[in-house]
């Protein structure tokens, strides 16, 4: 009877081990490849310091304007704005490859890379701010210090870009000038397609406001070379001549200063399509 026992004894263990090898397969298989740093706790700066430093901040010497840049991936999370809406940003962990990870602000969380620095000598790990201009320039500020370790200029440098339009017109806090309107009128048709938000929410086209109040259509990045007069918008009391957004959601359009992101003009959509004369009724933000 003992021998028995033993004999039944092997089956059995022959089956864990058949349970252990096929376990550590599977999981050699199907373990996520990539291995998320968890970074140690740090004090940093908030996104309204970098934002500060990005705009008027100081260089790091070996900072990162010579390296070679690849993008990697979409931040998962929103984006840190402004209460007016003119910058963003989103926090990153840097690893001693220059890998960037998106990380969450203030717990400093990682999640995955975003974003990647070579060809620099850097070999720090720290956490540092993505900034987003309102021209869509991208700085890159270290947390630490709030020294700017690089920049990307825009395309149309202090041009307010349509996506920072779009910020503007949900901002909690926009700042609004309104120009004091005598005649608005549309005197023409867009001859190109409208920028546009990914979900058609929100459209919009970049004009050039004459002196007179005649407002043309241009075509970024060529900001003043007009194409056909769209709009007359009489406003004595503002005879600058300057580029402005014409933006368009599914209640309002909105005017707003691409210079300085100031909204000048809030109407409701009706007024899209025919002539007005005074009095104007303007929608309260």
């Amino acid at each position: 009877m003992k021998g028995n026992r033993s004999i039944d004894r092997y089956p059995l263990i022959a089956l864990a081990i058949a349970g252990i090898i096929i376990g550590y397969v599977g999981y050699a298989l199907y373990a996520p490849s990539e291995t998320v740093p968890t970074p140690p706790p740090v004090q940093m700066i908030s996104f309204e310091e970098a934002v500060e430093c990005a705009l008027k901040g100081k260089w790091r010497v070996d900072g990162w304007i010579e390296g070679h840049y690849e993008g990697l991936g979409e931040f998962e999370g929103e984006p840190f704005v402004t209460p007016g809406g003119l910058v963003a940003g989103h926090l990153e962990w840097h690893v001693s490859n220059g890998t960037l990870y998106e990380a969450e602000y203030p717990s400093g969380k990682v999640h995955g890379e975003v974003e990647r620095f070579t060809e620099v000598e850097d070999t720090d790990e720290y956490y540092v701010w993505q900034i987003i201009l309102m021209d869509s320039a991208v700085c890159h500020v270290d947390a630490r210090s709030g020294e700017v370790l690089s920049r990307f200029p825009s395309r149309v440098p202090n041009v307010v870009a349509f996506k920072t339009a779009v910020r503007i017109v949900y901002a909690p806090q926009k700042r609004i000038e309104e120009w004091k309107v005598q005649e608005y009128k549309r005197i023409g048709d867009f001859e190109s397609e409208p920028y546009e938000t990914s979900d058609g929410l929100v459209k919009g086209h970049l004009l050039w406001r004459a002196s007179n109040g005649t407002l043309y259509e241009v075509q970024p990045p060529f900001i003043t070379s007009t194409i056909g007069k769209v709009l007359y918008i009489e406003a004595p009391d503002d005879t600058e001549e300057y580029n402005v957004w014409e933006m368009t959601t599914e209640d309002n359009i909105c005017y707003i200063d691409a210079r300085n992101g100031i909204v000048r003009l809030i109407l409701g959509k009706n007024h899209f399509l025919l002539p007005q004369r005074r009095p104007l009724p303007i929608v309260s933000p």
